[in-house]
């Protein structure tokens, strides 16, 4: 009797263990492991906004330093023709070094084949001065420097002359180019011709014509 009562005993125990364990002890288990895959998401997630939040302060703090090269680029190579401001810069240059500015001559700005779709221009630049060599120099010095004539112009060649009345005087003239960010329209495509599409359906009704009168011949 007491060994039946044991062994019930140690199989009543054995069944609440197993109950428990089935009921109790795995739903816990799976729950914390769902726990925990959600923290470790979160943490993902937090340092990757922590990365994010990062670049976002490294792009804040090289803001100026960005917007001051956009500004010197605009500078360079404008939005535009800005023909008006060249034509400044360089009468600008021309009085600061002394020299006389006579004409400046620009051509109608030309989309660059190297840059097809980006609006990149070009514009033929052309100008003719009269002064002394130093203050020639001195004119191309200011020309050519950036931080006293910030519009970029490429000097492709240039003719000197000189004149025995006017000595020590020079006459010399500038042909070059300044460059521009212009927006080119795409072409319109071409409208159809109703002339064409008349004589199209003309064409085609006397084919019909001559088709029926074979048939019927």
């Amino acid at each position: 009797m007491n060994r039946t009562a044991l062994l019930l005993s140690i199989f009543g125990a054995i069944l609440v263990i197993a109950l428990f364990f089935v009921f109790v002890f795995q739903p816990a288990r799976e729950e914390l492991a769902e726990v925990e895959d959600q923290i470790a998401a979160e943490q993902t997630e937090q340092e990757r906004l922590e990365g994010e939040i990062e670049r976002l302060r490294l792009v804040r703090e090289a803001a100026p330093t960005v917007e001051a090269e956009l500004a010197t680029a605009d500078a360079i190579i404008p939005q535009g023709p800005a023909l008006p401001a060249l034509v400044r810069q360089l009468q600008l240059a021309a009085d600061e070094s002394g020299i006389t500015l006579n004409s400046v001559t620009t051509g109608r700005p030309a989309e660059l084949e190297e840059s097809p779709g980006e609006g990149l221009s070009s514009i033929d630049v052309s100008t003719q001065l009269e002064g002394g060599y130093f203050q020639v120099v001195d004119f191309l010095r200011r020309i050519e420097d950036p931080a006293i004539t910030p519009r970029g112009i490429e000097w492709l060649n240039s003719t000197v002359n000189r004149d025995d009345e006017s000595y020590p005087d020079l006459s010399v003239t500038l042909a070059g180019r300044a460059y521009a960010v212009i927006d080119v329209p795409l072409p319109a495509e071409p409208e159809p011709d109703p002339d064409a599409e008349a004589t199209e359906d003309d064409d085609a009704a006397g084919d019909d014509s001559d088709d029926d009168a074979e048939d019927g011949s």
